[in-house]
């Protein structure tokens, strides 16, 4: 791919950035909060870290297991993020059971999820020198994908890698006017669209999906500004199926498009499982962060008690479409807020549980959730057994004895 010198500025957040070390101000700052002293903050620092389901330093400052008020049981029931994937890696099928790479591969999954009726944002273009995206317009080279962002008759977009997580990489492209030399990116931002495509065809070439850019309901809008966040809905299945674990409405920074973790102060917001209405709002973490009642861009409106539209739909629409995968015990829907109805934004087979412990203030591996995993583990082990050998493999141990 030709490569024309890089643009000195970036138009897209491409990495998570490095945790805040400052360890020293953190046990001071604890210190003060408590009332005790900084070597008594200190000394608990180091426990937690050699207890069983250690947290390291930032995981144990930002999710507050140095509050006195918490029992053993409490800080038992939070363990780090390596060791919860480690968890989630047990409530997923090994071979062709698992399909966490068709979930990471943004145009494939949603293709699925269409061809079995679920609602999801529809792929507009792509770009990508190498790969091919069926009938959908695929530009191959920066100078391509400039001309495509300079073109009047096309729709605003929302752009994101093909393989991506975080909203790493992700930004509205809007419509511009004949003859633009910038585009909007949204919340009064614009870049140089030849930049923008330089960027962006340098940053992944793997590909970089534009879809239609939803339009949230009036209510929403008005509620939390014109961003693009999502709920995330977690589903464990069951007994009786697919049931949902928990909820948390992830709600982006004043100022933001999206509500990327890298975007600033976000809001994430616990969500009643059974009816949709937002109980509890956080921004931050629960070491430098601060429970709120508003949305950042909307302080006249209350958060606490709104009820998510069509929650109903949102729940029956992961429910149903978690069948799909049935070598997968739990997984995580980003489901979007749209003027049709909740749509499927993505699903994540390993789904990080960060914001569960900031919005819930409770460790993941609580006792009853540690039940539901082993359930949820022994379905899954029976399902797979159910299902026998695949018949190639029973072929292809046939074809070896011969």
């Amino acid at each position: 791919m030709a490569a024309d010198v890089a643009s000195p500025v970036s138009y897209l957040t491409k990495n998570l950035g490095k945790p805040g070390n400052n360890l020293v101000a953190a046990v001071h700052k604890v210190a003060t909060l408590t009332k005790t002293s900084p070597r008594s903050v200190a000394y608990n620092l180091f426990r937690n870290a050699i207890r069983k389901g250690r947290l390291p330093p930032q995981e144990y400052f930002g999710y507050g297991l140095w509050r006195p008020e918490l029992t053993a049981a409490d800080r038992a029931a939070y363990v780090s993020s390596i060791q919860i994937r480690r968890l989630i890696k047990t409530l997923i099928a090994t071979g062709f059971h698992d399909a966490s790479s068709l979930m990471n591969d943004k145009y494939s999954c949603g293709l699925v999820l269409t061809a079995n009726g679920f609602d999801n944002p529809q792929p507009i273009a792509a770009f990508s020198p190498d790969r091919a995206f069926g009938r959908l317009r695929t530009l191959t080279s920066p100078a391509e994908l400039a001309s495509y962002f300079a073109d009047p008759n096309r729709p605003a977009v929302f752009g994101k890698p093909v393989n991506g997580s975080r909203s790493l990489g992700a930004t509205p492209v809007l419509a511009v006017l004949p003859g633009a030399t910038e585009v909007g990116l949204g919340q009064g931002r614009y870049a140089p669209i030849a930049a923008l495509a330089q960027e962006i065809a340098l940053a992944y070439p793997r590909g970089w999906l534009m879809q239609e850019l939803m339009v949230q309901p009036d209510d929403v809008t008005d509620l939390i500004g014109f961003t693009i966040g999502s709920v995330r809905l977690v589903t464990l299945w069951q007994k009786d199926g697919p049931e949902p674990l928990y909820a948390v409405w992830r709600i982006a920074a004043k100022g933001s498009v999206v509500d990327a973790v890298t975007a600033g102060p976000r809001v994430i917001a616990k969500v009643d499982l059974t009816t949709g209405v937002v109980v509890h709002a956080r921004t931050g973490t629960l070491l430098d962060g601060r429970i709120v009642g508003h949305a950042p861009s909307n302080p006249d409106r209350p958060l606490i008690g709104y009820q998510i539209p069509d929650w109903e739909k949102a729940v029956g629409l992961c429910h149903d479409a978690h069948r799909l995968f049935p070598g997968h015990a739990i997984l995580g829907w980003d489901i979007a807020l749209s003027d049709r109805g909740p749509l499927i934004q993505e699903i994540n087979a390993h789904p990080l549980q960060d914001i569960y412990h900031l919005s819930h203030d409770r460790g993941f591996c609580s006792p009853d959730f540690l039940a539901r995993f082993a359930t949820a583990k022994q379905l899954l082990d029976a399902r797979i057994a159910g299902y026998g050998k695949p018949v190639r493999q029973a072929e292809d141990e046939k074809t070896s004895k011969i």
